[in-house]
């Protein structure tokens, strides 16, 4: 459309009327899902709201870009990584976390960490749908405005994993008394004594009743990524623990089977 004609200048006034009704959308949104996010009651209830806010950042920026008018997309993206950046990361990364339980992880703290993780899932994918969709439309100084806000999407997601990794290596620290507690009967057991097909059952039944007491709440309180990666985090740790009790250990015949039974078994 050319420049500087009745039609070009009203389209121009529409886009800046659409540009500040889409601002005021975001803000009466996204106040009442950040409300949800901030109590960090269940995860159910703060999953769906975060879902729930990238949603309506997805298609809101979908809807700028058909404007096919950089400033209007650009005026867009900012306003959302505004509200991540100053908002949303705020509202699920407290100074302080809560405090775990003696054994185990209480709800909030499982909330808490839950958010984290969908979050990052959420800026990794709004990342990639920016590096490889909208930078691609523009040129000069509306690309270096985009690129802005895709450094701090990069930094959120940075601070969060750093977070992550964090609160994972102090859970997996405060599973170790855990672990001794698993590999106690292994440690116990004469694997070069008589062998007898009770052992396999007192095994089996001492690891499931302290793995089940010990790791519930987490399994209750993380979600199933969350708990997954925990879990293969522990299972290295178990595994090598069983490596080494193998190295230190004399076996006869039986004991050696019944050892690559459990091995198997537990795997």
């Amino acid at each position: 459309m050319p420049r500087n004609t009745a039609a070009s200048r009203s389209r121009e006034e529409l886009l800046i009327h659409y540009s500040v009704l889409t601002q005021n959308y975001l803000a009466i949104v996204t106040d009442k899902l950040l409300k949800t996010i901030r109590l960090m009651e269940k995860t159910v209830d703060v999953t769906y709201a975060i879902d729930d806010l990238f949603f309506v950042f997805k298609r809101t920026l979908n809807r700028s870009i058909t404007t096919l008018w950089a400033s209007t997309t650009c005026t867009t993206f900012n306003v959302i990584t505004s509200i991540i950046r100053d908002q949303l990361m705020v509202a699920i990364k407290p100074k302080t976390w809560f405090i775990t339980k003696e054994i185990g992880i209480t709800e909030k703290y499982g909330v808490q960490i839950n958010a984290c993780q969908v979050v990052n899932v959420y800026l990794n994918k709004l990342t990639e749908l920016i590096e490889t969709t909208i930078t691609k439309q523009f040129v000069s100084d509306d690309l270096m405005a985009i690129q802005l806000g895709v450094n701090d999407l990069k930094i959120c997601g940075a601070q969060l994993q750093e977070e992550l990794d964090k609160q994972f290596l102090e859970m997996k620290t405060k599973l170790d008394k855990t672990l001794k507690i698993l590999c106690r009967p292994f440690n116990e057991t004469k694997w070069d004594g008589q062998i007898s097909i009770e052992h396999k059952t007192e095994l089996e039944h001492a690891f499931n009743v302290h793995f089940l007491q010990y790791t519930e709440s987490y399994k209750q309180n993380l979600n199933m990524v969350n708990y997954q990666t925990l879990m293969r985090n522990f299972a290295l740790d178990f595994c090598q623990e069983l490596l080494s009790l193998l190295l230190t250990k004399r076996f006869n015949l039986s004991g050696a089977k019944l050892f690559q039974v459990m091995v198997k078994l537990l795997s």
